[in-house]
């Protein structure tokens, strides 16, 4: 079967919530030592920022925000008001010999941030792909089954 083929089948990277249009491509995105977060703006600093210092506490040390031009390597976060078709909320993340996450608003860079602290928690390499993440209900939220919250509550006892 050729290679692209085999590409195509590959599952998309687990998060929560799911990424359910991830398009892969070939190759990965690869943390490392040498990481910087790149934030040209004001609003795309304090993503950046809130991402540097949630980078530290999850043990990927200390990764500088800076301005200018992305190098292999490190993560763009980047709010074009323009891309209105991402809402308030949604967000594009593409992980290729860079990272970027695109919100139209800071809020939305901002989640896009979340779903990449969660694929870095699973290993310093990210699979190559893009994905859209623009949210279907007006809130955000987590359901939780209060039948099964019972049944923990019996195992204390």
């Amino acid at each position: 079967m050729p290679a692209v083929a085999q590409e195509a089948q590959e599952p998309p990277p687990v998060t929560v919530p799911a990424l359910t249009d991830w398009a892969p491509e070939s190759g990965s995105y690869a943390f490392g030592a040498d990481t910087r977060l790149v934030a040209d703006s004001a609003v795309e600093r304090r993503v950046a920022g809130t991402l540097a210092d949630d980078l530290r506490a999850a043990g990927h040390g200390t990764v500088p925000v800076v301005r200018g031009g992305a190098r292999t390597g490190d993560i763009v976060i980047d709010v074009r008001p323009g891309k209105a078709s991402l809402g308030a909320e949604g967000y594009e993340l593409h992980a290729g010999k860079r990272l970027s996450v695109t919100g139209a608003t800071e809020t939305g860079a901002f989640y896009g941030t979340r779903t990449l602290l969660q694929l870095l928690a699973q290993g310093d390499r990210v699979p190559a792909g893009r994905t859209v993440d623009v949210p279907r209900y007006q809130e955000r939220g987590v359901g939780v089954c209060a039948t099964a919250y019972e049944g923990l509550q019996g195992l204390g006892s």
